[in-house]
């Protein structure tokens, strides 16, 4: 019956293997179960038996077994996360059914963290050419862009180095910085090391251009705009007033027929003769009449 349980060596899962029964050789043999690439492991420093879920180490050399951080006498019955030291490599019991619930815990916590960087990111780069073209990416402090997988934004693009450059936010401030990159980091269409950053410039990794949008902080202040005088406020309603009823006169009088116009007193007319006020051709037929009048009346 094959055992439930693995044996890895700490921090490299692809080097896992089952420990199943009813024995597996440890050593630098290219034979053994898990070979070792090791000076200080010997071709075959010792076997774990197996029998379902019991383990139990023994060993076959003289050269350093450690259990824990304690050194192994000639067997040992082991049990899950226990820590083996084979000569300099440190090794793992691992049980698959619980590393693999908290591999999935491990990453929903870091889907989790990335959907609150991405809400709470101050800062985006968006694309400017290409399929990129309108994608936006949040910039949260230390995230790498390069053609790597393990970069927080991962471009496969064969121009890209593996990792090309890092931003870093710096309280209410934005640096990026290039990784010695193979193509370079432009700032600006300005080859960079270093530099900071700020709302629309221009990034370019070799042929792949960027917008920086941001920062929240400065994209949602208000532009407030200078205070006005209070004369001159007054200043420019009392000209609005009066060009208000200089153009309602005008109205009023270009709308009005030639047979509207009022009867004007004789110290209306001399007012308005004062002022080089010219008065409308029926007025002054009108006067002339009464005028011829009165003399036909008093001659009579």
């Amino acid at each position: 019956m094959g055992a439930m349980l693995k044996l890895r060596i700490e921090g490299q899962k692809a080097s896992e293997i089952w420990l199943v029964e009813p024995k597996v050789l440890i050593g630098s043999d290219s034979q053994a179960s898990m070979v070792i690439r090791d000076e200080s492991v010997a071709p075959q420093h010792c076997e774990i038996y197996a029998k379902g879920e019991k383990l139990a180490i023994k060993r076959l050399c003289d050269g350093q077994i450690l259990i824990n951080g304690r050194k192994l006498g000639q067997q040992y019955s082991l049990k899950i996360n226990d820590r083996l030291t084979v000569g300099q490599t440190n090794l793992v019991v691992v049980d698959p059914k619980v590393d693999s619930a908290s591999e999935s815990a491990k990453t929903h916590e870091k889907a989790q963290s990335k959907v609150a960087s991405v809400s709470e990111a101050q800062w985006h780069l968006v694309g400017k050419n290409g399929p990129l073209l309108g994608k936006a990416f949040p910039i949260t402090d230390g995230i790498t862009v390069g053609r790597s997988t393990e970069c927080e934004v991962s471009l496969p693009e064969a121009h890209l180095s593996r990792r090309h450059a890092q931003f870093q936010v710096i309280g209410t401030k934005l640096r990026i910085v290039d990784l010695n990159s193979a193509n370079g980091t432009f700032v600006n269409d300005q080859p960079i090391v270093t530099e900071s950053i700020s709302h629309g410039d221009e990034i370019r990794f070799d042929q792949l251009a960027f917008v920086i949008k941001g920062s929240k902080e400065d994209l949602d202040k208000t532009f407030v705009r200078p205070a006005i005088d209070d004369n001159m406020i007054n200043a420019a309603m009392a000209a609005s007033a009066s060009a208000g009823v200089d153009a309602t006169t005008r109205r009023s009088h270009s709308s009005m027929r030639e047979d509207e116009f009022p009867v004007v007193e004789n110290t209306q007319l001399t007012e308005l003769s004062s002022k080089h006020t010219r008065l409308p051709l029926p007025l002054m037929l009108a006067g002339a009449v009464v005028a011829a009048g009165v003399v036909w009346w008093a001659l009579m």
